[in-house]
């Protein structure tokens, strides 16, 4: 990937990340975790979802490791909810990776990493297929715009 598009990406990502943390801020740990009625998730849960989802289809879709705590799959994962929750998550550490994880993708994107990996491909639940990692790392942008 071009440096002009990965400093667009990672510009995006990080406005987004931060929009989401300043949204939440303020709130209180019942507010973030309340599940409204008619619905399978709450703030958190979206915030830590966008991140986790992240990890997946830009590093686990080409076999690298992620850079979330391995249990987060399991809160987070695509089909979860909070209503399976057991015990507490810490919001601050989910803030601390929403930006941790941006500084390591850069500078992975930066060194090259991911272009000496193949890209396994992955339907997204939207329809689009992800053949490659630009194309992983634009799609999450409009998924965690979404969440957001």
């Amino acid at each position: 990937m071009d440096k002009k598009n990965t400093d667009f990406y990672i510009t995006a990502l990080t406005t987004i990340r931060n929009s989401f943390i300043k949204s939440i801020d303020g709130l209180s740990e019942e507010e973030l975790v309340k599940i409204p009625e008619g619905f399978r998730n709450n703030i958190l849960g979206n915030f830590a979802q966008s991140i986790t989802s992240s990890q997946s289809i830009c590093y686990k879709r080409m076999w690298l490791p992620v850079n979330s705590p391995e249990e987060y799959p399991i809160f987070f994962g695509k089909g979860t909810s909070p209503a399976d929750w057991k015990g507490k998550i810490d919001i601050q550490q989910v803030k601390t990776l929403a930006l941790s994880t941006i500084t390591k993708l850069e500078e992975d994107c930066n060194t090259g990493l991911f272009d000496h990996h193949q890209y396994d491909p992955y339907q997204t639940s939207f329809g689009i297929l992800l053949n490659s990692f630009e194309e992983a790392f634009c799609f999450n942008n409009i998924h965690e715009s979404l969440h957001l």
